[in-house]
């Protein structure tokens, strides 16, 4: 046994460590708890002991300290295996119920009813006599919002014109010219004939109604035109001076 001891190198009890930890399965792991993964141990240099000591514990002079990996390296990794096969689709879950319909907001409060406009004014009509100031001869009169208009009878009728904003005479008789005076709504007449009364009322085609006024003979303002037979001023609902078609009739 010593002659045997004595060609025991460190390299031989490493390898033989090793083989007996691989044959043992870790028997010897059990001698001794390892740290940080390591075994520690005492080989003694005459005779060839070992003995498994505790990390913190010394081997002495006559004894040299082994240790070892109670875990070896890892190995290379191994070849990757096969694909598994792909699972089967799920079935697909069942349609969700439809959710509830909401309910309709409440119907909102009714807005409240307009002020009552203010009620029109009817036509009134009216017959005049003859000897009447604007109808020597009888007629009607015709009083609306824009005023009264009249409609006299023509029997003694000596003049009378349909005259247009622009100042055009048209279906005149008597009426001989007719021009635009001074100052807005002016016109001019000159007659043939002479005259003393006389009725003029806006025309239906007027842009707005209004009213006229005859003058007989004209005032100053139509002394410049040399027409001063007989004056009409014409105003719009308003009473303002306006241009606007009238019809006058003249006795």
């Amino acid at each position: 046994m010593r002659k045997i001891a004595a060609h025991i190198s460190y390299a031989n009890v490493t390898a033989t460590l090793a083989l007996v930890f691989a044959m043992s399965g870790g028997a010897y792991a059990a001698l001794a708890p390892a740290h940080g993964g390591v075994e520690h141990a005492c080989y003694q240099k005459r005779g060839g002991a070992l003995r498994v000591r505790n990390a913190n514990a010394g081997c002495g002079r006559h004894a040299r300290g082994l240790q070892w990996a109670v875990r070896g390296p890892a190995g290379p990794p191994g070849p990757g295996g096969a694909t598994g096969k792909a699972g089967a689709t799920g079935k697909t879950g069942a349609t969700g119920k439809t959710g509830a319909t909401g309910k309709t907001g409440a119907t909102g409060a009714t807005g409240k009813t307009g002020a009552t406009g203010t009620a029109g004014t009817s036509v009134t009509a009216a017959a005049l006599a003859v000897g009447n100031a604007s109808c020597p001869n009888g007629g009607s009169s015709f009083t609306t919002v824009s005023g009264t208009t009249y409609a006299c009878n023509g029997a003694s009728a000596v003049a009378y014109a349909n005259v247009a904003a622009t100042g055009t005479s048209s279906s005149a008789h008597n009426v001989t010219a007719v021009s635009a005076g001074t100052g807005t709504g002016v016109f001019c007449l000159k007659l043939g004939v002479p005259v003393s009364t006389g009725v003029a009322s806006i025309r239906g085609d007027a842009a707005t109604p209004g009213s006229a006024e005859v003058l007989i003979p004209a005032g100053a303002a139509c002394a410049s035109t040399g027409n001063t037979s007989v004056e009409i001023q014409t105003f719009n609902s308003s009473g303002t001076p306006a241009a606007l078609p009238f019809d006058v009739i003249l006795d």
